[in-house]
């Protein structure tokens, strides 16, 4: 009588347990179909936005906010570049994983962005450019050939080298 009480507990485990998986994976299929929908109609709502909207030029929306429902990440503020070499890396790196490399930017956006963190002499690289969807291309390799120069990057941190001051008192301030 144990043995019998055993299999049918089994066996109405198992049913349950085929039941929770068929409304999981029905639930699953439901879930992705409204994801899908909704990131469509996002999407296109996104390309009329972007046809109408003007663009704030320093900052940049956080690509994951619209990804991420219910989460609300703090805007990022794009550096400025005013043609320091110390400055190049960073400002390079930032402005190249946030706008150059963002496939749902236009070109123009791109060229709105990159016009608007430049400052002094990096500004003047790009200044007879027309504002333009094909000109971004050409604005961001001009103000790359001229400051991706290996040979002055490495002259000026060579030269920030030997202009440190000397260590007076060993500690790890002056350090």
């Amino acid at each position: 009588m144990l043995v019998v009480d055993d299999a049918v507990a089994a066996m109405v485990q198992l049913k349950e347990r085929d039941d929770f998986e068929n409304a999981y994976f029905d639930t699953l299929t439901e879930v992705k179909m409204y994801t899908e929908q909704d990131n469509t109609s996002r999407i296109e709502a996104q390309s009329a936005a972007s046809s109408s909207r003007t663009l704030t030029p320093a900052k940049v929306e956080n690509p994951l906010t619209s990804e991420t429902p219910g989460v609300k990440l703090p805007t990022i503020t794009l550096p400025k570049f005013d043609g320091t070499f110390k400055d190049w890396l960073p400002f390079r790196d930032t402005f190249k994983s946030l706008i150059h490399d963002n496939t749902r930017l236009l070109n123009i956006q791109k060229f709105h962005y990159l016009s608007s963190t430049l400052t002094g002499d990096a500004a003047r690289v790009i200044q007879s450019l027309g504002v333009s969807d094909s000109k971004y291309v050409l604005a961001w390799e001009s103000v790359n050939k001229r400051y991706e120069d290996s040979a002055s990057l490495l002259h000026y941190h060579t030269k920030c080298l030997f202009e440190m001051s000397a260590i007076s008192k060993t500690s790890h301030v002056s350090l």
